[in-house]
Order: C-alpha cells, then structure tokens, then sequence
C-alpha cells in the first residue's frame, strides 16, 4: 500500500520536533526524511559516526545527528541534554533502535 502526501497534510508536523532513535539507517532514515518532508525539525540517533555523517546529508540542514548506544544509561542522558538544548522540546519519538545483548 502506498501512501501519497497531499498539500493539506505536506506540513502537517510544522512546528514539531521529532527524535529517531536508531535514525540513521533504514527505516529510521526513511522516517526522519518523511517528517522532515512534513514539516518537522527532526533529530537521528546512531552509534557509527560514518552512518550518521551519512544521514545528515541526506536531511534537512537543521536536523540534529547524535551518537548514541541505546544500551547506554549515560548516552540517553546526553542524548536528551542535546535535545532540550538544541530543540528546546520533545514532541515525537519514535523507536527505531536495534538492540542485541
């Protein structure tokens, strides 16, 4: 099923700023750009420095790349130190991370 973004809902998350965990491959990356696409300054999370210089080109310049081990109570800390500074706010996450132990 294909979804196709008419006029009305193209700016739809104008204003809002969203973080993607695991944001800067796949399906994380694809989401980023679609909210970036519908209006949102976006934040991508990822733990390979490459891949995240990587999905920034690929964003908006406005958007936000950090390094982050999800796994990691201190890199959650700084990670959402990052946001409330650069952002200001928070008001969508979504969880793309992949996690192994």
């Amino acid at each position: 099923m294909s979804t196709t973004i008419t006029t009305t809902n193209k700016r739809r998350l104008s204003g809002k700023y969203a973080l993607i965990t695991g944001g800067s491959t796949g399906i994380g990356l694809a989401t980023a750009k679609q909210f970036a696409e519908e209006g949102a300054r976006v934040a991508v999370t990822g733990m390979d420095f490459e891949r995240l210089a990587a999905a920034v080109r690929e964003l908006p310049s406005n958007a936000l790349a950090l390094r982050a081990d999800a796994r990691s109570a201190t890199d959650i800390a700084t990670m959402f130190s990052e946001i409330q500074q650069h952002f200001g706010k928070l008001d969508i996450h979504m969880l793309c991370t992949r996690i192994t132990c």
